[in-house]
């Protein structure tokens, strides 16, 4: 295992979203500020957008660790197909157990504890990850789940957060979407780290994981990192691990230009496919590589460590 071999904790570059690796830049810090103000004066629903793998999971992961406890928070990474299903999972994120499975009883259920159940003060944040995956209804039956109630005065106790890739803004367009777009108040983009930053970003994740050896990767290999990652934060870590992976092969305690450029033609290939089919660079691989089993991380690493071989000898030494 690669992390083994270059005295590593843990596994720095991993895919999972993972707050202790948190690296906040400037763009992060203006987000925050502006999600926790808008969500302490109560102003709506927000919006938050960036590319596939910006780290974006991330990012809200750690705004929901410092909001003020008097905000309920519900988290919800994968968005269900159904209204009925999406109220389901509110409630179980409010400690709530179900009370039927129709949307009335439900619904019923989610207005009783808005007022019976919550203090003077709290509120509740209906936190949606992925949500450009929310059909309209849904969406739009979000809205009004979150319509003041008249029966408690004051601003609203339910407050939504939308957290999705850039083709959330074309859809927030849509006709019958137009009175959700003219609730969200406050609109956030995560962009790409800058040059400077990834770097940084590589150094912060070695530090986190306890490497002996900051310098792991020479001054070219993380020029070459930097350029070809885009400054998407999981194509950075999809980048490191599989030259890692492959120094590790080779027993190389230095990373170089040269092994970098030997891995980064599984993230180019995708790159141009995912371009063809007009979705985000570097879509599907992240999403495979994200999802995907031991043994398709194994594979790709191996698909990897192939490129280094020499003289057509293979020393299958690969582990994850």
């Amino acid at each position: 295992m690669y992390p083994e071999f270059y005295g590593f904790s843990e596994d720095p570059f991993a895919l999972t979203p993972d707050v202790k690796f948190l690296f906040l830049t400037d763009n992060h810090r203006r987000i925050l500020d502006s999600l926790v103000h808008g969500i302490t004066q109560k102003k709506g629903f927000s919006l938050v957008m960036g590319v596939l793998g910006s780290g974006k999971t991330t990012l809200m992961l750690h705004l929901i660790s410092i909001l003020d406890p008097q905000v309920k928070t519900v988290f919800i990474d994968r968005p269900p197909r159904t209204f009925e299903e999406l109220l389901e999972a509110i409630l179980l994120g409010l400690g709530l157990q179900p009370e039927g499975p129709d949307k009335s009883s439900m619904l019923w259920q989610f207005n009783a504890h808005l007022l019976k159940d919550l203090a003077p003060g709290e509120s509740v944040l209906i936190c949606v990850d992925e949500a450009q995956n929310l059909g309209e209804e849904v969406m739009e039956e979000l809205r009004l789940l979150a319509n003041p109630d008249p029966r408690t005065p004051g601003p609203p106790i339910v407050q939504e957060l939308f957290v999705g890739d850039l083709s959330i803004e074309e859809k927030l367009k849509a006709r019958n979407l137009r009175q959700l777009l003219q609730r969200i108040t406050t609109t956030c983009r995560l962009e790409p780290l800058s040059p400077k930053e990834s770097a940084q970003y590589i150094a912060h994740r070695l530090n986190g994981a306890g490497g002996v050896d900051s310098e792991i990767f020479t001054p070219d290999a993380v020029d070459s990192i930097c350029r070809m990652s885009g400054g998407i934060p999981r194509a950075v870590n999809m980048l490191c691990s599989l030259a890692l992976s492959a120094g590790c092969a080779v027993s190389r305690k230095r990373v170089d230009a040269e092994l970098v450029e030997g891995v980064s033609w599984i993230l180019q290939a995708d790159k141009s496919r995912e371009r063809r089919r007009r979705e985000a660079p570097w879509g599907g691989l992240l999403r495979s590589l994200g999802d995907s089993s031991p043994i398709m991380k194994v594979t790709y690493a191996l698909w990897a460590y192939s490129l280094l071989v020499l003289g057509g000898v293979f020393f299958l030494k690969v582990f994850f």
